[in-house]
């Protein structure tokens, strides 16, 4: 819809060379965000440690997008030879793939919140994302740099504060690996011992 010019202006549009010839980016970024390696919450086969555990797996990822360039880049970086399945479905839906195994591992921005849906193994890459404006509204691009401009002069940690108040990074040493998952089952309840009356941290 941006390209047939149905829409002025997209957020959320990562950079590539081939866009920039038909779309215009704003100077400034709306932020960074980070590439993840996500499989089931239930599955023990994929190591965060060992990624040859990924090898003749089938891993999804949106179709011509930039976190598959990021993935196939960093699948060769670790010797990973897994099955790339390129998929264009919506992010509910390919999740659901992971669930029924007809994924083992997707390729997606960190942005999860509810570790029951996926887990991240590990991260592939992470980009900038910008406003993008139709290639027929140029005029639009001056009042949006201006505006993304003034916002960063008065608050420099704006985008910075946007990404902690709106999106909970799925970072994988948030997630307890299979190893450590097993040692907390055999284990049991964990006691911790702390100094009575010792202020300021037992009020």
């Amino acid at each position: 819809m941006l390209l047939n010019g149905e829409i002025d202006l997209m957020s959320d549009v990562s950079y590539t060379a081939e866009r920039a010839e038909h779309i215009l980016y704003a100077d400034l970024p709306m932020g960074s965000e980070e590439y993840y390696l996500f499989t089931a919450p239930d599955n023990l086969e994929l190591s965060s440690t060992d990624f040859s555990t990924l090898n003749g797996k089938r891993v999804g990822v949106n179709k011509d997008s930039v976190q598959r360039d990021f993935y196939v880049e960093w699948a060769e970086r670790n010797g990973v030879r897994a099955e790339l399945i390129e998929l264009t479905t919506d992010e509910d839906v390919s999740l659901q793939m992971l669930k029924n195994g007809e994924l083992d591992a997707y390729v997606t921005v960190d942005a999860f919140t509810d570790p029951g849906k996926a887990k991240p193994i590990c991260k592939v890459g992470s980009s900038d994302y910008y406003f993008a404006v139709s290639g027929s509204r140029p005029d639009l691009l001056a009042d949006l740099n201006d505006a993304l401009s003034r916002i960063q002069d008065e608050n420099r940690f704006f985008n910075l504060e946007m990404y902690e108040r709106f999106i909970h990074t799925a970072g994988n040493n948030a997630f307890l690996d299979a190893g450590e998952l097993d040692w907390l089952a055999s284990h049991g309840k964990i006691r911790i011992g702390y100094q009575d009356n010792y202020l300021a941290f037992c009020a």
